[in-house]
């Protein structure tokens, strides 16, 4: 349940947003131009600028306070709610219960999306994402199924990982009954979500599984080994910053060679279903995302890859604004259109 506080931080991010551009602009300040020469959206400059005067460190913070923090912060930039019928459950896994959470717009959908939250493994819920799960299936006429993986550090790495696939293959299994044939199940997430969605296309090819029609990867970690530019370049004033990614890393505890971690590190990407990569251009993920886009299509994948220039990492989740709905918006676009191609 969000905080009184996290309520009127919600009311007053509402009421700059209103503001009249002069006065919009003097409390945003100067424009954020990154190395590709995109502009940082004007409402996310304002957000992030306001997220410099209180924001404290993830290593200053309890696991439990960090997870309380990003259920407010979720709270503040989610958007309203869309009314689709939700039904929360918990599916048998050889790895222990899951918690999932159905989503069921109105009409007959034929097609599904399993969602996997980010958080880096550490933070996250079916609440935190609660919003953006309604939208999806609300918008996108398809039945979303969010899936609360294991997680860290009481649960480390490969456990989150091993949940995730076990969700998959019960969920495809169960949504039949639902209406909504195996081949058009698709998988999906959101960072570390993303990052997730990426391993188990892999772990269905090693077991001679079938794939998701598609996977919807938006800006997912890929790299554990945070060598790219981006991880420099946008390490602070970003909201993600480097020093929490150094933090959820430590918590989940993977090692950064193991290709189930570092995605980006399979030796082969081959056979993969057929992939949507969104990127954010002030992201430190940004050029491991870009990497793993170029590296499906060098590898037969049809990919579509969105960049996203103008936003941060954690977009897709802030709905309440405008240049965020709108790139949302775009991804979902992208999402259904290449789901049309593979049916054309």
């Amino acid at each position: 349940m969000p905080s009184t506080r996290s309520r009127v931080v919600r009311t007053v991010l509402a009421g700059l947003l209103r503001l009249p551009e002069p006065l919009h602009r003097l409390v945003r300040g100067a424009r954020h131009v990154n190395d590709r020469g995109e502009v940082l959206d004007r409402d996310l400059t304002l957000v992030c600028n306001l997220e410099r005067f209180q924001a404290q460190e993830l290593r200053d913070r309890t696991v439990d306070k960090a997870r309380r923090a990003f259920v407010d912060s979720c709270s503040v930039v989610e958007g309203p709610l869309e009314q689709v019928r939700t039904e929360d459950a918990v599916i048998p896994a050889p790895t222990g219960p899951i918690r999932v959470r159905w989503y069921v717009p109105d009409g007959a959908p034929d097609r599904a999306l399993v969602y996997l939250h980010g958080g880096g493994w550490v933070v996250g819920d079916l609440e935190t994402h609660d919003a953006a799960c309604r939208w999806l299936a609300a918008a996108g006429q398809q039945v979303v199924v969010a899936v609360h993986y294991a997680l860290a550090p009481e649960a480390r790495f490969p456990l989150a990982h091993d949940e995730a696939l076990a969700a998959f293959l019960a969920l495809r299994d169960a949504l039949p009954a639902r209406g909504v044939p195996p081949e058009r199940v698709g998988i999906g997430g959101d960072s570390a979500g993303g990052n997730l969605s990426a391993a188990v296309c892999l772990a269905l090819r090693a077991r001679g599984l079938p794939q998701p029609d598609v996977q919807l990867l938006v800006y997912p970690a890929t790299d554990f080994r945070k060598n790219t530019a981006s991880h420099l370049r946008f390490a602070t004033g970003y909201l993600l910053t480097s020093s929490s990614i150094d933090w959820y890393l430590a918590h989940y505890g993977a090692d950064p060679l193991d290709p189930r971690a570092s995605v980006l590190l399979a030796p082969s990407l081959e056979g993969l279903a057929p992939a949507v990569v969104v990127t954010a251009g002030f992201d430190p993920l940004r050029d491991e995302g870009d990497a793993y886009a170029q590296r499906l299509a060098a590898s037969g994948v049809p990919v579509t890859h969105l960049r996203e220039g103008s936003q941060v990492h954690g977009f897709f989740s802030m709905r309440a604004l405008p240049g965020c709905r709108a790139a949302s918006d775009r991804v979902l676009r992208a999402l259904n259109e290449r789901r049309q191609s593979r049916r054309a």
